[in-house]
């Protein structure tokens, strides 16, 4: 009776954000997945009840919870009916058809008019079994249904897709590139008022897996920082819709593809740092956030290995306070004229391995909830980010400058101690301005023999 008075409430919901903090913390995905799957083996037994013509062994095959989700799918997302299973009778079709015409549009699943989801939580249900359907039209839909088109992004999406991923041998679950920014909008559209929530994916170069973080800060009053751990590939897509929102990216072998026709919204701070890169819209604006206004990094960087398409064809909209620039071979041209910078390796004065390697450490640190810039040690310490004896003599001399300070298993960036100890902000490094003081500071910095 519980899980039938829940379920009644959540088909209420139509839109997520009318549920409290409360009922958010309280459903944790356990409860939800109990829920979900009770009424799918309840719905099995009514159906089953309905097929006195076929035989009990054949009937008890019939609309089992995975055809019932598939069934569901092929409704909401406008798909054709998948065949009736293979076996049966003429008879038993007909029996079967007809009993599916009757009381699949009543399923608790959909609402009123038997061709939507009743509520956000059996839409995520739907819309993350869609996701892994084997036929490539299904799993499509289901990214434009869950993301890409102009649905509002579902808060319960990423605890039922979580469910139906693999491993790889650890706790990580190993996602697809073309799914990753459809979890990161799941898991903003469940944030709290006030908390910042922050993408990263990273790789070298020689590497085609990724390292994906959701960072959530800002949950509770001692302002704790969560995060969520996948690996994807770079073999597949990066797909962005209508915003990219607190995004870094730092792999240079990945397809990135920005937008889905209509203009972008890029919501500072971004990092992109791609192989290949595609725009996929009508035009681009970069604007700061609800968070943004005294935050330390304000720029939108873009760079790519190649700009493969693009549909821009006026130049980017920049509201005051955020900036823009970007860097692919050809960027100098219209509509992206004001916004290039030339490739530090095309300049006499290149950048040497202690100025790459301060940008690297200082560009690894996110935005936290109060404004601080911060990241877990597992990030900061990792090679990718040291790249041997160098990088961590770079991390040893901010810490000794308290540049960098260390709080449990998080490492902190002061601004203010970066300032004078370089004279460079973390927007300076973000767009490679690199004066006198940071290369003096850079040519101090020894490796110990």
């Amino acid at each position: 009776m519980t899980l039938e008075a829940v379920a009644t409430d959540l088909a209420a919901v139509a839109n997520p954000s009318t549920l409290t903090d409360a009922v958010n913390q309280t459903m944790t995905k356990q409860i939800l997945r109990h829920l979900t799957d009770n009424i799918l083996d309840r719905e099995a037994d009514k159906m089953r009840d309905q097929l006195d013509s076929i035989s009990r062994p054949t009937r008890l095959t019939l609309f089992s919870p995975l055809e019932q989700l598939e069934r569901l799918a092929a409704i909401v997302l406008g798909m054709p009916a998948p065949d009736l299973p293979p076996g049966l009778t003429q008879l038993e079709m007909n029996a079967y058809d007809n009993a599916l015409r009757s009381l699949l549009p009543q399923h608790p699943f959909l609402d009123g008019t038997g061709r939507e989801p009743s509520g956000a939580v059996f839409s995520a249900v739907i819309n993350a079994h869609a996701l892994f359907s084997a036929s490539r039209k299904t799993s499509d839909a289901a990214e434009v249904h869950a993301g890409r088109g102009s649905h509002t992004p579902n808060p319960f999406l990423t605890d039922f897709y979580l469910d139906l991923t693999e491993r790889d041998g650890s706790d990580t679950p190993v996602v697809p590139p073309e799914h990753i920014v459809l979890l990161y909008e799941s898991v903003r559209a469940r944030a709290s008022a006030g908390d910042v929530v922050r993408l990263s994916i990273e790789s070298d170069e020689n590497e085609e897996s990724l390292d994906v973080e959701i960072q959530i800060s800002g949950l509770d009053s001692k302002d704790r920082l969560r995060r969520l751990l996948f690996k994807s590939s770079q073999a597949g897509q990066l797909r962005f819709g209508r915003q990219v929102n607190g995004v870094a990216v730092e792999a240079p072998a990945l397809d990135v593809v920005i937008g889905s026709g209509d203009l972008v919204e890029f919501i500072v701070p971004v990092s992109l740092n791609v192989g290949r890169l595609s725009f996929n819209c009508s035009g681009v604006i970069v604007q700061l956030g609800e968070k943004s206004g005294s935050a330390t990094d304000a720029t939108a960087t873009i760079e790519a290995a190649e700009l493969l398409k693009s549909n821009v064809k006026t130049s980017p909209i920049v509201r005051a306070g955020a900036e823009r620039a970007v860097c692919w071979p050809g960027a100098n041209a219209y509509p992206w004229t004001h916004f290039a910078v030339i490739p530090s390796g095309e300049t006499a004065d290149n950048i040497d391995d202690t100025l790459r390697g301060i940008r690297r450490l200082v560009l690894a640190f996110r935005s936290h909830s109060k404004g601080r810039l911060a990241r877990f040690e597992d990030k900061i310490e990792h090679r990718r980010i040291t790249k041997g004896s160098l990088g961590v003599a770079i991390r040893e001399r901010m810490m000794r400058d308290g540049v960098l300070t260390r709080e449990g298993n998080m490492y902190f960036l002061d601004p203010v101690a970066l300032g004078k100890a370089t004279g460079a902000t973390y927007q300076d490094m973000k767009l490679k301005r690199f004066n006198a003081l940071v290369k003096s500071y850079g040519a101090s910095i020894t490796v110990s023999a």
